[in-house]
């Protein structure tokens, strides 16, 4: 009868350790997905500031060109240029029609591509979008997954507390049979 007691008290203490292990490995889990929840939240603020700032750059940029070309153009009106020698007027007459035939040329390329700008920063746009959205079924995501290893944690933990309490049990059953067998010895 001792032996056996024994030997469930052993068995019960390989169970605890393993618990205890389990339960460890758990807790690291819940950390890392705890920093992976961190990094996505962080990029869920950071990607729209980041394509705002873009937006603002590219923005700038047009600006600073379309000033320059205002500049160039009143620079042009403004300051008379030389007189030319012949030869140089010779060739301006003759690539004057062309030039004319050009600029509405050139005007309808621009019409042309501005919308297909507007749809570049459209599809641009639904990406990010798509992006956003991703990182949110992500978080969902990880956020069940939290939960699920929360139950299992607090599972784990109620299996400790009743193995616990079993070893308690056998302790006291081992220590009043020890009682019992010194009494009746000592008889």
């Amino acid at each position: 009868m001792l032996l056996l007691l024994l030997l469930l008290l052993l068995l019960l203490l390989l169970l605890l350790l393993l618990l205890l292990l389990l339960l460890l490995l758990l807790l690291l889990l819940l950390l890392l997905l705890l920093l992976l929840l961190l990094l996505l939240l962080l990029l869920l603020l950071l990607l729209p500031l980041l394509l705002l700032l873009l937006l603002l750059l590219l923005l700038l940029l047009l600006l600073l060109l379309l000033l320059l070309l205002l500049l160039v153009l009143v620079l042009l009106l403004l300051v008379p240029p030389p007189p030319p020698p012949p030869r140089l007027l010779l060739l301006f007459l003759l690539l004057l029609p062309l030039l004319l035939l050009l600029l509405p040329l050139l005007l309808l390329l621009l019409l042309l591509l501005l919308p297909l700008l507007l749809l570049l920063l459209l599809l641009l746009l639904l990406l990010l979008l798509l992006l956003l959205l991703l990182l949110l079924l992500l978080l969902l995501l990880l956020l069940l997954l939290l939960l699920l290893l929360l139950l299992l944690l607090l599972l784990l933990l109620l299996l400790l507390l009743l193995l616990l309490l079993q070893l308690l049990l056998l302790l006291l059953l081992l220590l009043l049979l020890l009682h019992h067998h010194h009494h009746h010895h000592s008889q």
